[in-house]
């Protein structure tokens, strides 16, 4: 499905609560947002995805889309970061999915790895080994949800026995 029919997929979902579109997200850095983003924000404003189930999915607001390190690390970490020659491929993550209030699931900004979606979880972000790819694109990842996610199970398909592992962000950094 592409993203105009995942939003009315889940706008008919009572356990869904999707916001009208506001903005798209405000960025400093010349960076490329996945094109499927900047629909997914124009048609949409975030929401809250299966409200029901035991991990409800929270998909952040336009203003809340920042740099991952930022959010994850900490603002020390971050300038740290960016004094550093070779930052970082985390460098051009950007939160766009909330679960459990404090861990993430990440896009990738960067040119060439455009889409991607990570697993960032808070004490594992930006470790080569840990940052599990999760989707492929937004769509996919929203795809990926919609299958899995039942009142008995979590969306968290990524995190299952059967999820079939595509690799780790650090694997396929190019």
């Amino acid at each position: 499905m592409n993203i105009e029919e995942l939003i009315k997929t889940l706008n008919k979902r009572s356990d869904c609560i999707l916001f009208e579109p506001s903005s798209l997200p405000e960025l400093t850095d010349k960076i490329d947002v996945p094109q499927e983003l900047i629909e997914f924000y124009r048609l949409c404003g975030g929401g809250t995805l299966f409200v029901d189930s035991a991990r409800p999915i929270e998909i952040l607001k336009p203003s809340e889309v920042l740099p991952a390190n930022l959010v994850i690390l900490g603002e020390e970490a971050y300038e740290e970061l960016l004094l550093n020659e070779e930052n970082d491929i985390s460098m051009k993550w950007y939160v766009v999915v909330r679960y459990d209030e404090i861990e993430y699931v990440t896009i990738d900004f960067d040119q060439v790895r455009c889409g991607r979606c990570y697993d960032s979880f808070h004490e594992t972000h930006a470790v080569a080994g840990s940052c599990e790819i999760i989707a492929l694109t937004f769509s996919e990842f929203l795809s990926n949800l919609l299958e899995t996610t039942t009142k008995t199970s979590d969306g968290l398909y990524w995190l299952r026995d059967d999820f079939i592992r595509i690799g780790d962000a650090y694997e396929y950094d190019s």
